[in-house]
């Protein structure tokens, strides 16, 4: 048997990884850090623009990858 593999379907799901890596590091850079360092931290506007941007990417990955895979809620009226 022969397994095909969606390339589409990695690259989303390695774009969602990064994305959600970048989202997890900013925030312990911005609440966690500051317990550690004894620095207090913010966001800059560069900082609230690349979450802005990296939510919407993670978001957008996200649900390629449900529609997709086909996913139905058990509940749906369709």
């Amino acid at each position: 048997m022969k397994i095909r593999i969606k390339w589409k379907n990695v690259i989303l799901a390695m774009l969602f990884m990064a994305s959600m890596a970048i989202i997890i590091g900013q925030y312990y850079y911005i609440f966690i850090y500051p317990i550690f360092s004894g620095h207090i931290t913010g966001l800059t506007w560069l900082g609230v623009a690349l979450l802005t941007v990296v939510s919407y990417v993670a978001y957008t990955s996200y649900l390629a990858l449900k529609k997709s895979a086909g996913y139905k809620p058990k509940h749906s009226n369709n």
